[in-house]
């Protein structure tokens, strides 16, 4: 829960950011301020990475005593803390084509990679049981992160870079 609203907050503030900067026309500092946020909030999901991977049984038991759903949900806070950098990105993502105004971007990345869930769940759950569904949720969101990255390097040096 902090982790989201930590990385939310960094959203808002790099929109902003962003936003207020593509107004001035200093696309430089864009990418400036895109790095040192992407820097920060890899960071900080990295300390969530491992706080999640290696004290998932300790999270769990703060919750219930009940063995079952311990080894479940240590199962899913390993797994999805593999995907915390990724989730980082794809959220600094968003605030960044918000704020040079192409919020369609992070939406239709959002929308098919998080529908995609559902089939790669279906394949994967045969092999890896329930543990199939939290690896179609961190692989999504390693695929929303890279995509988010790569999309905003392709429009920068297509649009800004040659601005400068």
């Amino acid at each position: 829960m902090c982790y989201f609203y930590c990385n939310g907050e960094l959203n808002g503030a790099v929109s902003s950011f962003v936003g207020q900067n593509f107004g001035a026309k200093k696309f430089k500092r864009i990418l400036k301020g895109y790095r040192v946020s992407l820097i920060l909030g890899s960071l900080y999901a990295l300390f969530t990475s491992i706080v999640f991977i290696f004290c998932s049984e300790e999270l769990a038991r703060l919750f219930t005593q009940d063995s079952e759903t311990i080894a479940i949900t240590s199962s899913y806070l390993e797994i999805i803390g593999l995907s915390q950098i990724f989730m980082a990105m794809e959220m600094i993502g968003t605030g960044v084509y918000t704020g040079i105004g192409l919020p369609k971007i992070p939406s239709i990345i959002s929308i098919i990679f998080t529908l995609i869930r559902i089939p790669l769940a279906i394949f994967l759950m045969p092999i890896f049981g329930l543990n199939g569904i939290w690896l179609s949720i961190a692989i999504s969101s390693l695929v929303k992160g890279l995509l988010s990255v790569t999309i905003f390097n392709v429009i920068y040096r297509r649009k800004y870079q040659n601005a400068l």
